[in-house]
Protein backbone atom coordinates (compact mmCIF):
# COMPACT_ATOMS: atom_id res chain seq x y z
CA UNK A 1 0.00 0.00 0.00
CA UNK A 2 3.20 2.27 0.88
CA UNK A 3 4.28 1.92 -2.98
CA UNK A 4 0.65 3.11 -4.42
CA UNK A 5 0.66 6.62 -2.34
CA UNK A 6 4.60 6.65 -3.05
CA UNK A 7 4.13 6.44 -7.09
CA UNK A 8 0.76 9.05 -6.51
CA UNK A 9 2.17 11.49 -3.91
CA UNK A 10 2.22 14.21 -6.53
CA UNK A 11 2.35 18.11 -5.55
CA UNK A 12 -0.29 19.24 -7.89
CA UNK A 13 -3.00 21.39 -7.07
CA UNK A 14 -6.56 19.93 -7.82
CA UNK A 15 -7.75 22.56 -8.96
CA UNK A 16 -4.71 23.37 -11.86
CA UNK A 17 -6.26 19.63 -13.32
CA UNK A 18 -9.66 20.49 -13.36
CA UNK A 19 -9.04 23.87 -14.70
CA UNK A 20 -6.92 23.11 -17.26
CA UNK A 21 -9.08 19.20 -18.78
CA UNK A 22 -12.28 21.48 -18.11
CA UNK A 23 -10.86 24.44 -20.77
CA UNK A 24 -9.76 21.80 -23.03
CA UNK A 25 -12.98 19.53 -22.73
CA UNK A 26 -14.79 23.13 -23.29
CA UNK A 27 -12.14 23.91 -26.82
CA UNK A 28 -12.62 20.59 -27.63
CA UNK A 29 -16.74 21.12 -27.15
CA UNK A 30 -16.26 24.81 -28.78
CA UNK A 31 -14.42 23.19 -32.15
CA UNK A 32 -17.06 20.17 -32.38
CA UNK A 33 -20.12 23.29 -32.51
CA UNK A 34 -18.18 25.36 -34.88
CA UNK A 35 -17.72 22.38 -37.25
CA UNK A 36 -21.48 21.42 -36.84
CA UNK A 37 -20.77 17.82 -35.34
CA UNK A 38 -19.76 16.09 -32.19
CA UNK A 39 -16.66 13.93 -32.62
CA UNK A 40 -14.79 11.90 -30.27
CA UNK A 41 -11.65 11.92 -31.76
CA UNK A 42 -11.71 15.92 -31.26
CA UNK A 43 -12.88 15.28 -27.41
CA UNK A 44 -9.80 12.79 -27.63
CA UNK A 45 -6.80 14.95 -28.82
CA UNK A 46 -8.30 17.60 -26.29
CA UNK A 47 -7.55 15.18 -23.63
CA UNK A 48 -4.19 13.73 -24.85
CA UNK A 49 -3.05 17.61 -24.74
CA UNK A 50 -4.74 18.25 -21.12
CA UNK A 51 -2.40 15.16 -20.44
CA UNK A 52 0.66 16.12 -21.63
CA UNK A 53 0.05 19.48 -20.19
CA UNK A 54 -0.11 17.20 -16.76
CA UNK A 55 3.37 15.21 -18.00
CA UNK A 56 5.43 18.99 -18.48
CA UNK A 57 3.35 20.00 -15.02
CA UNK A 58 4.83 16.89 -13.15
CA UNK A 59 8.31 16.68 -14.32
CA UNK A 60 9.38 20.23 -15.21
CA UNK A 61 6.86 22.99 -14.37
CA UNK A 62 6.29 21.77 -10.68
CA UNK A 63 10.22 20.93 -9.77
CA UNK A 64 12.69 23.41 -8.31
CA UNK A 65 15.83 23.74 -10.95
CA UNK A 66 19.02 22.54 -9.26
CA UNK A 67 22.36 24.23 -9.75
CA UNK A 68 24.10 22.32 -11.54
CA UNK A 69 22.93 20.12 -14.93
CA UNK A 70 22.54 16.61 -14.33
CA UNK A 71 22.55 14.07 -16.91
CA UNK A 72 22.93 9.80 -16.88
CA UNK A 73 22.75 8.75 -20.30
CA UNK A 74 24.07 4.97 -18.86
CA UNK A 75 21.12 2.60 -20.40
CA UNK A 76 20.21 0.49 -17.30
CA UNK A 77 21.95 1.53 -14.28
CA UNK A 78 18.82 1.68 -12.48
CA UNK A 79 18.99 -2.16 -12.87
CA UNK A 80 22.21 -2.23 -10.68
CA UNK A 81 20.94 0.35 -7.86
CA UNK A 82 17.90 -1.95 -7.43
CA UNK A 83 19.61 -5.15 -7.30
CA UNK A 84 21.67 -3.45 -4.78
CA UNK A 85 18.77 -2.40 -2.72
CA UNK A 86 18.08 0.79 -3.85
CA UNK A 87 14.32 0.87 -3.53
CA UNK A 88 13.63 4.18 -4.59
CA UNK A 89 14.98 3.59 -7.83
CA UNK A 90 12.13 1.01 -7.95
CA UNK A 91 9.88 2.66 -7.31
CA UNK A 92 11.18 5.72 -9.61
CA UNK A 93 11.41 2.86 -12.69
CA UNK A 94 7.60 2.16 -11.65
CA UNK A 95 6.61 5.57 -11.74
CA UNK A 96 7.87 6.19 -14.79
CA UNK A 97 6.80 3.56 -17.08
CA UNK A 98 2.83 4.48 -15.26
CA UNK A 99 3.78 8.14 -16.29
CA UNK A 100 3.32 7.46 -20.11
CA UNK A 101 0.53 5.10 -19.65
CA UNK A 102 -2.20 7.47 -20.15
CA UNK A 103 -0.96 8.85 -22.87
CA UNK A 104 -0.82 5.67 -24.59
CA UNK A 105 -4.38 4.86 -23.76
CA UNK A 106 -5.76 7.94 -25.32
CA UNK A 107 -3.89 7.76 -28.07
CA UNK A 108 -4.55 4.53 -28.66
CA UNK A 109 -8.10 4.93 -28.23
CA UNK A 110 -8.07 7.62 -30.88
CA UNK A 111 -6.08 5.83 -33.52
CA UNK A 112 -8.60 2.69 -32.83
CA UNK A 113 -11.52 4.81 -33.42
CA UNK A 114 -10.33 6.91 -36.31
CA UNK A 115 -8.68 4.19 -38.17
CA UNK A 116 -11.29 1.19 -37.69
CA UNK A 117 -9.21 -1.14 -39.79
CA UNK A 118 -7.04 -3.61 -38.26
CA UNK A 119 -3.68 -3.05 -39.50
CA UNK A 120 -2.34 -6.01 -42.05
CA UNK A 121 0.70 -8.06 -41.26
CA UNK A 122 2.49 -5.78 -43.66
CA UNK A 123 1.91 -2.57 -42.49
CA UNK A 124 2.35 -3.73 -38.57
CA UNK A 125 5.96 -3.60 -37.69
CA UNK A 126 5.52 -0.04 -39.39
CA UNK A 127 3.03 1.18 -36.91
CA UNK A 128 5.05 -0.54 -34.25
CA UNK A 129 7.90 1.30 -35.13
CA UNK A 130 5.81 4.93 -35.59
CA UNK A 131 4.14 3.68 -31.85
CA UNK A 132 7.83 3.29 -30.29
CA UNK A 133 9.02 6.29 -31.60
CA UNK A 134 6.41 8.41 -30.59
CA UNK A 135 6.83 7.24 -26.76
CA UNK A 136 10.41 7.94 -27.16
CA UNK A 137 10.28 11.63 -29.01
CA UNK A 138 7.73 12.68 -26.49
CA UNK A 139 9.76 11.40 -23.81
CA UNK A 140 12.92 12.29 -24.65
CA UNK A 141 11.69 15.92 -24.95
CA UNK A 142 10.63 15.59 -21.76
CA UNK A 143 14.19 14.64 -20.22
CA UNK A 144 15.73 16.96 -22.73
CA UNK A 145 13.83 20.16 -20.90
CA UNK A 146 14.38 18.97 -18.19
CA UNK A 147 18.15 18.95 -18.71
CA UNK A 148 18.12 22.37 -20.10
CA UNK A 149 15.91 23.92 -17.18
CA UNK A 150 18.06 21.84 -14.64
CA UNK A 151 14.73 20.67 -13.47
CA UNK A 152 15.19 16.89 -12.80
CA UNK A 153 18.19 14.75 -14.33
CA UNK A 154 17.75 13.86 -17.80
CA UNK A 155 18.38 10.26 -17.81
CA UNK A 156 18.51 7.00 -20.11
CA UNK A 157 16.73 4.50 -18.13
CA UNK A 158 13.50 7.59 -17.63
CA UNK A 159 13.18 7.35 -21.76
CA UNK A 160 13.32 3.71 -21.83
CA UNK A 161 10.24 3.07 -18.75
CA UNK A 162 8.43 6.17 -19.82
CA UNK A 163 8.35 4.61 -23.68
CA UNK A 164 7.41 1.05 -22.49
CA UNK A 165 4.69 2.13 -20.39
CA UNK A 166 3.46 4.14 -23.44
CA UNK A 167 3.85 1.69 -26.10
CA UNK A 168 2.34 -1.50 -24.09
CA UNK A 169 -0.83 0.73 -23.21
CA UNK A 170 -0.89 1.74 -26.64
CA UNK A 171 -0.67 -1.90 -27.81
CA UNK A 172 -2.99 -3.18 -24.96
CA UNK A 173 -6.06 -0.43 -26.00
CA UNK A 174 -5.95 -1.44 -29.92
CA UNK A 175 -5.96 -4.70 -28.94
CA UNK A 176 -8.84 -4.60 -26.34
CA UNK A 177 -10.51 -2.36 -28.79
CA UNK A 178 -10.86 -5.02 -31.92
CA UNK A 179 -11.53 -7.72 -29.40
CA UNK A 180 -14.21 -5.56 -27.85
CA UNK A 181 -16.28 -3.36 -30.69
CA UNK A 182 -18.47 -4.50 -32.79
CA UNK A 183 -18.45 -4.78 -36.61
CA UNK A 184 -21.81 -2.34 -37.92
CA UNK A 185 -24.52 -4.29 -39.58
CA UNK A 186 -25.02 -2.82 -43.12
CA UNK A 187 -28.77 -3.09 -44.21
CA UNK A 188 -28.74 -4.79 -47.34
Amino acid sequence: MELFFRLFSINMPLWAVTTSTAMALLAAYIICLIKGRMDLVIFIKALILEYLFIILFITIINRVPSKEYRINLIPLQSIDQINNGYIETLYEKIYNVMLFMPLGLLVGLKTSIKDAHAPTKRNILRILWRVIGYGLTTSATVEIIQFITKRGMMETDDIICNSFGYTITYLLTILLYKLFSHPKIEDK
